[in-house]
């Protein structure tokens, strides 16, 4: 079994500026996104890029967890089987 640590090495990628690919987030094509990632509303009409491809934003803040991964009420990021200590999802902030 992997530490969390580990896991998290494993799929945080580099985050990087919104790039011109066809991921457009909102009406006013002023968001758009990596290819792979998600577009997250922010609130107030402002959208953000998780670099998780199939990743969940978290309603309410401005992160968002990765596959296999939910987000708490309490702000922290569960797995949706079974694991022992859930995820900080402030290691993992939405682009915007």
């Amino acid at each position: 079994m992997i530490t969390e640590a580990e896991f998290l090495n494993t799929f945080l990628v580099t985050l990087a500026q919104c790039t011109l690919e066809p991921n457009l987030c909102d009406e006013k094509r002023t968001t758009q996104c990596d290819e792979y990632a998600v577009c997250c509303s922010l609130g107030n009409e402002q959208y953000g890029c998780c670099p998780f491809t199939g990743g969940t934003c978290c309603p309410g803040t401005s992160h968002c967890c990765p596959p296999g991964f939910s987000c708490t009420k309490n702000g922290t990021c569960k797995r949706t089987s079974t694991i022992e200590k859930p995820l900080d999802p402030h290691d993992v902030d939405i682009i915007n």
